[in-house]
Parts: structure tokens; C-alpha cells; sequence
């Protein structure tokens, strides 16, 4: 064979050539694509999909590894609640950033930054000397999940059109939820055979291949007409989540009616009516002041984050229990948790048809309620060291979680117009990770302060004298069981068993606090605005129009960004959003009607030419108690 063609081992092979040039827009070309950039389609939702995993697996993963990183590194209870919170803390502040960089200088150019960023910092973490060098490696890594997490969810909708990118989101929403699902359990795997570094060396080393394949194979597109960035509305946001970990982490400590914690929490304030003076009064607002006067869009809002609280810290918690109090391994834990993840996979996979029958508020409702009794079961089996005694309550908290996690992302979607539908994803996805920064911080609190306080009890009980039980529980609240000759070691670990176990209890019945808080936020502002008392004209007056209106996409909007079925396509005559009929899963024709109040929808369908009036409809369904009839054109 000449030289010309043999081929080298590490040029390309035909089948993963490079990719041909993407036009810079916000949607992908019309029309179906060519066999290479098929090809790339491809690469590019694997890419993405393992890019995503690798960032939630850093969420969940972790919990498992924090007893040996902190013996190892000599890190006190606050410090280990850094190291959880910090990632979630940073990819909160600074993700609605992120998403308007990667639309401002491009995907790609964001998504390959972001990803080489979140490698630096798993190197940082895994060659950490100390747990400050720890807590820095995950915000660093936390930097990288901001600029990386949007931009990888805009590659796709880049890419993919049609049912195509119906199909690849719910791809990519998999691979998530199974990342979320394994994390305590692989976690657990290669911290138990090669220690807790390893956890951080796993995720240096999948960067480098997802880096390489997406150098070659992802192409560029940013809007069409890049917004400039609100970059003091996004300081002072990040500023006020920040400082309100801090307060949570820091309040035991400080004490909690001391001057730095109070001050702390006024200055919080302070930042947050700053930044709502900011939205409203720059061009470009972080956050759209419409979506912050919008009921339906705040409540799911604070659902995302009062779930996140209640439902990633409890779990935090008792993974740290079994590990420190019952002496579980890390996979054993992994295992004794695995319920809560596998309910919530596949109980989500079914949530939009329990919307669709139910509806939004129904199913919001019922999910909290669900966790709720699930937290419940677990504080009423007792104290949670075998599978049987935690198995009911996992099963159904999980079943809550996975009823909410998706709705609550659809209903603020479908609350909002569909050119805000990047700002409500972003802003509730910022939520849900600060409700996980703050849920671990706050719950932290409480289970530090418990545990010391149970711990010196039950020595004094036992005839410890008041000062030396006090000392060894504020050691034994910072993971330290180390015995003195006033208090024995085994004295120290039985105390601090039933200490842990009541302050797990404590944690448990936060979280179910939390949650009937939530289903109150969900009865109080979810709610589906009332009709007109009179039939509308809308109908008739379609005759004046000169404008027909334009399909904003080639499918169900919120369908095909959310990779749900869709048929019977509906077009608003109002603004142009396509939507679901009734009788798709969804119903996102209904849904954008009750939300938006635009009264008429044109058939989208082949073959189809009417149009119906909801207003009509409403006012049929109470006058007539039948089904509304169609406008025939």
C-alpha cells in the first residue's frame, strides 16, 4: 500500500470524520441531515449525556466517601459539609450565567471550556492535601458545571429537530436519572477497593475521552442575537446564596442570636431586594421580573427548592448514619439507599401520565404528601440499620420524588411564554441546587447540635462528669470517637449511636415539615386561573386577521424540549406556541391556554382546518354539562 494511503493509528477513520460546519443558530437546519452530520448528531448526544452524568454523579457520589476523605484530611463536620455544598452552592450561582455565556460566545466553545474547567478541578480534589484544597477542587468543579450544564442541554436542541430531539432529550434525561441512581452505590464501589480519591480520579480520567471525542465531533451554534450578560444582577444573587450557607453552616459555631449571624442574614436580605431593584430596572434581567410576579412559575419554583431540601439532605444524612453510626461499608450503604434512587427512576417514567390524568397540582401534591409518609416510615421502623426497616419508606419517598422532580420542571415551562422557556429551566434548576446547598447546611446544623447535645447527655447519664461529656460531644458531632481515660471509647460510640439516631429523626421530621410546606405552596399557587363569565368572539373575529400567525416550532414546544410523545397539534392564533391536544400526555395546548390566557387554538394537524375557543368551551362545560363543539372555519 503507498504511503498516501495508509492510514496512521491515530488519524479518524471515515465513519467518525469530523464534522461538517453548523450554521451559528439558535435551531438546526431545515430539512433532514446528511449521513456525516448524522453522525455527528450522534457523538453529540453522547457526548452530552456522559458530560451530564459525570455532573450529577459529583452530587450524589460523594456522601459515601465523606468519613474516610475526612479522617484522611483531618476535616471537621462543617468542613465535610463544605465539600457537599460548595459544588451545588457554585453550580446554583452561577448556571443562568452560564446558559447566557454559551448563547452569547457559543456552545460548544462553553461546553468544552466548562468541561476542561470541571477536570482541573476533580485533579484539585484528588490530589488534595487538606480540606480546604478539597472544598476549592469542588468549587472549581462547581465553575466547570455552570458553564458546561446549559450549554450541553443547547448543543442538543442545536442538533436535533423535530421528534428527533424529542427523542434525544429523553435520552439524555436517562442517563441523568441513572446517574443520580448510582452515584452512593458506584460511589461506594470504588471508595471501599481503592479509597476515596478515587471517587475524583474516575472523573479526571472520563474527562479526558469526552474532551477529546467533543473537540472533534460537537458543532458550534450560539442565538441568533446574543443578549448582553446582567453581571451585577448575577454578583448580587450569587452574593445572597452564598452568605446564607454560610449563616447555615456557620450558625452552631457563631451562635445562632450572636452579631455575624444575624448580620449575615440582614445582609442577605439586603442582596436579594438589590438584585429584584437590579431585574427591574436593567435591559437584559438575569431573572425576567414577569416571571417573578407569576404565581404558577414561583410556586414551582420554591417546590424545586423545598424538595431539593427535603429531599437530598435527609438522604445525605442517612447515608452518613449508616456509615459512621451503624458501620456499614460504602457499598452496603450504596445498597441500603438504593430504593430511594430506583423509585424514583422508574416512577418518573410514568409521571406525565399520572399528569395527564390527574394534573399538575394533583400530582405536585400528591408527590410531597408521598415523600412525606415516606420520611415518616423510616422514623417509624426505628432506628434504619437493615434493608427490611428501610425498604417501605425509601420506596415510597422515592415514589414522591420521582412524581415531582419532572412535573414540577414541566409546570414552570408551561407557565411561562416559550421565548422565556430557557430563563424558567435555568432558574429552576439554580433552585433545585441551592435547595440542595441549603438543605445540607441548614439539616447539618440541626444534626451537629443534636448530636452534641444527645452525646453529653447520655454520658452524663451514665456518670461522666458535665464538662468532660460536653467535650467529648462536641468532638463526637465532628466525627472524632477518640476515647480519653474520663470518657472510655466504647462509652463514646454507644453514646454517639443513639445521639446520631435521634438526631436523624430530627432531620427526618424537618424534611417532612418541609414538604407539607411545599404541597401548601402548591394548594396556594398553582392553581388554574377561573373562565370568563361571557363567550368570548374570538372566532368570529378571525375574519379581520391579515397576519396568519407562524408555528413556532415543528412540533409540541414543550414536547419536543422535554422528550414527551405529542400528537393532535395544536397552534395559538395568539403568539404561535404549538401545543398537545388533550389527549396527548401532556396537554400542553390547555396548559398554555390556562397560563397565558390566549382563548384560541387553530388544528396543526394534516388534513384539518378549525379552530376551537377554550373561553366557549369553559362557559359550555358550566351551561351544558357536554362536551364543547369545534369552529368549523
Amino acid at each position: 500500500m503507498a504511503v498516501a494511503e495508509r492510514r496512521r493509528w491515530w488519524q479518524p477513520v471515515d465513519a467518525i470524520a469530523a464534522c461538517p460546519p453548523h450554521p451559528a443558530t439558535r435551531d438546526a437546519p431545515s430539512g433532514p441531515p446528511d449521513p456525516a452530520a448524522r453522525i455527528c448528531q450522534r457523538w453529540t448526544l453522547v457526548v452530552v449525556c456522559l458530560a451530564s452524568a459525570l455532573l450529577l454523579f459529583n452530587v450524589t457520589a460523594p456522601n459515601v466517601a465523606l468519613p474516610d476523605a475526612g479522617a484522611a484530611l483531618s476535616a471537621d463536620f462543617a468542613g465535610l459539609q463544605w465539600v457537599l455544598s460548595s459544588y451545588a452552592l457554585v453550580l446554583a450561582g452561577l448556571l443562568l450565567a452560564g446558559g447566557a455565556l454559551a448563547d452569547r460566545y457559543g456552545r460548544r466553545r462553553l461546553f468544552l471550556v466548562g468541561l476542561a474547567v470541571f477536570g482541573a478541578g476533580s485533579v484539585v480534589c484528588l490530589v488534595a492535601p487538606s480540606a480546604g484544597v478539597l472544598i476549592a477542587g469542588r468549587v472549581v468543579q462547581g465553575v466547570g458545571a455552570a458553564a458546561l450544564f446549559p450549554a450541553g442541554l443547547a448543543l442538543l436542541g442545536a442538533e436535533f429537530t423535530g421528534p428527533a430531539r424529542a427523542r434525544a432529550i429523553g435520552v439524555w434525561g436517562a442517563s441523568v436519572a441513572a446517574a443520580i441512581a448510582l452515584g452512593p452505590l458506584l460511589g461506594g464501589l470504588l471508595v471501599e477497593v481503592w479509597g476515596w480519591r478515587a471517587l475524583f480520579a474516575a472523573a479526571a480520567l472520563l474527562v479526558v475521552p469526552t474532551l477529546v471525542v467533543g473537540l472533534r465531533h460537537l458543532r458550534e451554534s450560539a442565538a441568533e442575537a446574543a443578549q448582553p450578560i446582567d453581571w451585577l444582577g448575577t454578583s448580587l444573587l450569587s452574593a445572597a446564596l452564598f452568605l446564607a450557607v454560610l449563616v447555615l453552616v456557620r450558625g452552631n459555631e457563631w451562635g445562632w442570636t450572636s452579631l455575624p449571624v444575624l448580620g449575615g442574614a440582614a445582609l442577605v436580605v439586603v442582596l436579594l431586594v438589590g438584585f429584584w431593584v437590579v431585574e427591574h430596572r436593567v435591559a437584559e434581567p438575569l431573572i425576567a421580573p414577569p416571571l417573578l410576579r407569576n404565581p404558577v412559575f414561583v410556586g414551582t419554583t420554591l417546590v424545586a427548592l423545598a424538595f431539593a431540601a427535603a429531599g437530598f439532605a435527609p438522604i445525605t444524612y442517612l447515608t452518613q448514619y449508616l456509615l459512621t453510626a451503624v458501620g456499614a461499608g460504602p457499598i452496603q450503604a450504596g445498597l441500603l439507599v438504593a430504593p430511594f434512587a430506583v423509585a424514583t427512576f422508574v416512577v418518573s417514567l410514568a409521571a406525565d401520565r399520572v399528569v395527564a390524568r390527574v394534573g399538575t397540582r394533583a400530582t405536585l401534591a400528591g408527590g410531597l404528601l408521598l415523600g412525606a409518609a415516606g420520611l415518616v416510615l423510616i422514623v417509624l421502623f426505628g432506628p434504619p440499620s437493615t434493608a427490611l426497616r428501610l425498604l417501605p419508606g425509601l420506596v415510597l419517598f422515592g415514589a414522591g420524588a420521582g412524581l415531582v422532580n419532572p412535573t414540577m420542571t414541566v409546570a414552570a415551562l408551561a407557565a411561562v411564554p416559550p421565548d422565556r422557556g430557557g430563563m424558567a429551566s435555568g432558574v429552576n434548576n439554580a433552585a433545585r441546587q441551592f435547595g440542595i446547598a441549603a438543605g445540607i447546611a441548614g439539616f447539618g446544623a440541626a444534626v451537629h447540635a443534636a448530636v452534641t447535645a444527645g452525646v453529653a447527655d447520655r454520658l452524663v447519664a451514665v456518670g461522666v462528669p458535665a464538662p468532660a461529656a460536653r467535650a467529648a460531644g462536641e468532638r463526637a458531632a465532628d466525627a472524632d470517637l477518640t476515647g480519653t481515660p474520663v470518657v472510655p471509647s466504647a462509652a463514646l460510640v454507644e453514646a454517639y449511636r443513639g445521639a446520631y439516631g435521634d438526631a436523624l429523626d430530627l432531620v427526618l421530621l424537618l424534611g417532612v415539615a418541609i414538604s407539607l410546606l411545599g404541597t401548601l405552596v402548591v394548594l396556594v399557587l398553582v392553581r388554574t386561573p377561573a373562565g370568563p363569565a361571557a363567550p368570548c368572539r374570538h372566532v368570529e373575529a378571525l375574519d379581520d386577521r391579515t397576519d396568519p400567525v407562524v408555528p413556532s416550532d415543528d412540533g409540541c414546544t414543550d414536547c419536543l424540549r422535554d422528550g414527551r410523545p405529542y400528537r393532535e397539534l395544536r397552534i395559538c392564533w395568539t403568539c404561535g406556541h404549538v401545543g398537545c391536544c388533550d389527549s396527548s400526555p401532556g396537554r400542553h395546548a390547555a396548559a398554555h391556554h390556562a397560563h397565558a390566557g390566549h382563548p384560541l387554538v387553530r388544528s396543526f394537524e394534516q388534513g384539518e382546518d378549525w379552530f376551537w375557543c377554550y373561553e366557549d368551551r369553559r362557559l359550555f362545560e358550566v351551561t351544558a354539562a357536554t362536551p364543547a363543539p369545534s369552529r368549523s372555519q
